[in-house]
Order: C-alpha cells, then sequence, then structure tokens
C-alpha cells in the first residue's frame, strides 16, 4: 500500500513542475497554510472554506485540507468525512477548467482511501470512482498519475473494491495512458503498481478484463531496470498466470519470457 510520506515527497515535486503560469497562485495558498497555527479550530476554517462559492476559498480550502492529511494525524480523516467535505472534494475533480483544483482533490481523496475499508467506502458512495477514472481519460499526465494512485489504494484495499474499479471500466484508459512512448518513469511505475493491485487478491479477478494488461507488463518485463516497477509486474502476471489465456499471451513474448527465467535465476 502507499505510504503517506511517500506522498508528501512527491506533492511538493508535483506542484513545482505542473502548470507554471499558476505556480505563484498556487505557492500563495500553500503559504498561507504554513502561517497559520495547525490546531483542531483549524478545520472549521477549511470547511467553510471548501463549501465558499468563491474560487480562492476553495483553492485555500482544498490544499488546507490536503496539508492537515499529509500530518497523518489518525482521526482526521473521518473528521474530514464527518464534516461531509468528500462530495465537495468530488466536485473539485470535475472542474476541468481548473486543473490544480482538480490535482489538490484528488491528492486529499489518495490520504482518505489510504485509511480505513470503511472510510475508503465512502469514496465510492459519493460517487469518487468514476470521476477517478475520468481523470485517467485527462491529457493532463499529473492528473493521471494521482488518479492511479488513488485508484490503487481503493483496488489494494479488497477484492471486492478491486472488482468495482474494473466494473467501472478503469482498464482501457489506463492502457491508453501507456500508449504514450514518452511515458514518465513516475507514472509507469504507479501505473504498474495499480494493475499488480487489480490483479491480486481472491477470488481472482474477472480475466476478460485483465489479459489486456499482459502486453504492458510483458514490455515491462523485457525492458524495466527498476527493481521496484520490475516486481510489480511480476507479481502481476503470477497473479493471472492460472489462466491458460494469459499463459499463451505471455509466451507470445519470447524477450518476457527469457527475462523471468533471469530473474527466477
Amino acid at each position: 500500500m502507499i505510504k503517506r510520506a511517500e506522498l508528501s515527497v512527491k506533492v511538493v515535486s508535483q506542484t513545482r513542475t505542473i502548470l507554471s503560469p499558476q505556480r505563484e497562485k498556487l505557492f500563495s495558498y500553500i503559504e498561507f497554510w504554513r502561517e497559520c497555527e495547525w490546531t483542531p479550530s483549524i478545520l472549521s476554517q477549511i470547511v467553510e472554506d471548501i463549501n465558499s462559492n468563491e474560487r480562492f476559498k476553495q483553492y485555500r480550502g482544498i490544499i488546507g485540507a490536503r496539508r492537515l492529511l499529509s500530518k497523518e494525524i489518525i482521526p482526521i480523516i473521518q473528521q474530514i468525512i464527518d464534516a461531509n467535505l468528500l462530495p465537495r472534494m468530488i466536485k473539485f475533480l470535475q472542474i476541468k477548467e481548473e486543473p490544480l483544483l482538480q490535482l489538490e482533490a484528488a491528492l486529499a481523496l489518495t490520504h482518505i482511501t489510504s485509511g480505513t475499508s470503511a472510510q475508503t467506502q465512502v469514496v465510492l458512495e459519493k460517487g469518487g470512482l468514476s470521476w477517478l477514472i475520468e481523470l485517467l481519460r485527462s491529457s493532463n499526465r499529473d492528473l493521471n498519475e494521482q488518479a492511479i494512485w488513488t485508484l490503487g489504494n481503493i483496488a489494494g484495499n479488497s477484492a471486492t473494491f478491486r472488482d468495482t474499479i474494473l466494473a467501472n471500466r478503469a482498464i482501457q484508459p489506463l492502457i491508453k495512458i501507456f500508449e504514450d512512448p514518452g511515458l514518465s518513469k513516475r507514472v509507469i511505475k504507479v501505473g504498474i503498481w495499480l494493475i499488480s493491485n487489480l490483479c491480486r487478491g481472491g477470488p481472482p479477478p474477472p480475466i476478460d478484463q485483465m489479459k489486456s494488461t499482459t502486453p504492458i507488463l510483458c514490455k515491462i518485463i523485457e525492458s524495466e531496470t527498476d527493481i521496484d516497477i520490475l516486481v510489480d509486474a511480476v507479481q502481476a502476471l503470477s497473479y493471472l498466470s492460472g489462466s491458460p489465456i494469459v499463459v499463451e499471451d505471455v509466451v507470445s513474448y519470447p524477450n518476457a519470457v527469457s527475462a523471468l527465467v533471469f530473474l527466477l535465476s
């Protein structure tokens, strides 16, 4: 499963590299929260801002929520849920003209889905899944990546959640992302991790959906040198290897078979 400490490091990197024309505006909101003393009462300000109709306050609120969640204060996920902020966060995912707002909302949901199964279930009940999958269809790779992280959290939680993601047709837009020849190592890494989470667990996932990921996994095994990516790709294939159809597909990639033999040795 994702470690929220890892995510916190990643947030800084993303906000420095994406959408540079809006960078100063974003950092001004982050700076606002840096200057605040973090107390339980600050949640009231976040709730007010997120529920505001003013875009400035919405940005300020969602960034505040994300920063509060990143502090790993155990009760805060439930407090965010109890404050009924999830519907607003999911609404922010839908505002295509504000990709930074979409990204911050996705970041917050990544933290929330790293909580308990019950907390993750609320994200699904509020309609978050379909909009996370919609972000996979975005041309913005940062949004793709964050949606993948969140979906990976959800899929890794239980086989029931995994199958719900598959039933909502997440595989095809995910495969489309991998068709980009210039795809960054960062997106490849979380993408293969998501595929691995979609393959694992019992009972096995519907093979008619997962078999379409076999070419991606084989090509990764043929050419990848990053050990973490290789481990996830090999694990994913091992989960699917009970299907003769998948085995036939793998055999059609002789270089992947050779790589697997080498790794086993």
